[in-house]
């Protein structure tokens, strides 16, 4: 009989936005902006310092960007967002 194994659980990597452009994508300024617009802050990406760098969560960018905001990303979503500590 098969046990069933844990469901492996998923890391969600921060990326500065430099280094999305460097490893993976051509990401103009102009379309930083644009997504910083659309995509909710805390939840995609961060900015440490109120000046400071850009950091993305890359699989909820790229996501975003290969299937649009469609169920099965809606559901890659829920699962980042239960791998945040709550907040009591």
């Amino acid at each position: 009989m098969k046990t069933l194994s844990p469901k492996k659980t998923r890391i969600f990597k921060y990326i500065s936005e430099a280094a999305i452009r460097k490893d993976y994508i051509d990401l103009s300024p102009w379309q930083s902006i644009e997504l910083r617009a659309k995509l909710p802050k805390n939840i995609y990406w961060i900015q440490p310092s109120e000046r400071g760098k850009i950091h993305w969560v890359w699989e909820l960018l790229h996501d975003y960007l290969l299937n649009g905001d469609c169920p099965s990303h809606q559901a890659l979503v829920e699962e980042y967002m239960a791998t945040l500590p709550s907040v009591a």
